[in-house]
């Protein structure tokens, strides 16, 4: 037995290099008795399986990293800090920090939702036209791919027209980020007159 261990090693090693774990690793995961084909397609994988742990482990290292950067900065600002309690040491939020997290939240508040909407046809001509101001042109530019999105054309820059249902939610939207006194939608009806929508 242990001869056929050592040919199957020699006949291994005889077609590649390899360190004592691979080749420890290559006769168990082989079986006792498969051929070097074998022993070289599972070497093979498990050199792959090998790569693809080292990358992982180095992409954790990486990120790692980061998130030590972004703690030692965020340090370095003021708004947290180091704390010794019992054996260990742990961070805490300054007041600076509470005021700069205010912030950030103020800041995600009022940032526009995605300009999706579910889309559904209308039988009647649905016209929206808008006047927002300049200093709002990011408003205006989410209002004009949110009408891209729901199948609307534009018949000028701000006046857009299509056959399309206005979902609630983009109402919704329009009223919780005060863009409805810069927005009018109308619904040409089938008696041909305007019908305000909003």
């Amino acid at each position: 037995m242990r001869g056929d261990i050592t040919k199957f090693i020699l006949e291994f090693l005889a077609e590649t290099a390899a360190n004592s774990v691979d080749i420890i690793d290559t006769i168990l995961s082989s079986g006792y008795g498969a051929s070097v084909g074998k022993m070289h397609r599972v070497s093979r994988e498990l050199r792959i399986a090998e790569a693809k742990r080292n990358q992982k482990q180095e992409e954790m290292a990486r990120e790692r990293q980061r998130y030590h950067a972004l703690l030692y900065y965020l340090r370095q600002q003021g708004f947290i800090e180091k704390t010794k309690r019992k054996d260990s040491e742990l961070f805490t939020i300054t007041r600076r920090g509470l005021q700069c997290l205010t912030r950030l939240r103020n800041r995600t508040a009022q940032r526009m939702p995605v300009p999706f909407y579910a889309k559904e046809r209308n039988d009647a001509f649905v016209i929206i036209a808008f006047d927002i101001p300049e200093k709002e042109r990011g408003r205006r530019s989410w209002l004009r791919e949110a009408l891209r999105n729901l199948g609307m054309k534009m018949v000028q820059k701000s006046v857009w027209m299509g056959k399309v249902k206005i979902p609630e939610a983009f109402l919704n939207d329009l009223r919780s980020f005060h863009l409805v006194d810069y927005v009018e939608v109308f619904e040409i009806t089938k008696t041909g007159s305007l019908e305000h929508l909003l």
